[in-house]
């Protein structure tokens, strides 16, 4: 009887870890599959590696950065002498949109 239970015990255990050697065997095959995919994505130009797009987003953070600098000198030529606050958001709307429509059309590439 005991020497059952030891068999039974053994038997699990071999079940357990063979079926941990599958699952990891499984994992391992998925990971290789998304990785193969991944670099197939970046040879058709479909995704761009983390470094690349990372340069990109501080050349627009740069951009935007010297745009949004330029107002305050733009607008205090502007508004010397204008005492109307309409006025004042009026001439200040137009320089923000101005300045957005700039944005838009910058390429970074």
């Amino acid at each position: 009887m005991v020497e059952k239970k030891k068999k039974a015990r053994v038997s699990r255990k071999d079940e357990k870890e063979q079926l941990d050697k599958d699952f990891e065997q499984a994992r391992l095959a998925k990971a290789n599959a998304d990785l193969k995919e991944l670099e197939l994505a970046r040879q058709r130009a479909e995704s761009l590696d983390a470094k690349t797009v990372e340069k990109e987003w501080m050349k627009l953070a740069r951009t935007i950065r010297a745009k949004v600098m330029l107002l305050p000198g733009e607008l205090a030529n502007e508004l010397t002498g204008v005492e109307s606050k309409k006025e004042i958001e009026e001439i200040t709307r137009n320089h923000c949109e101005q300045t957005l429509r700039e944005l838009s059309g910058v390429s970074y590439k």
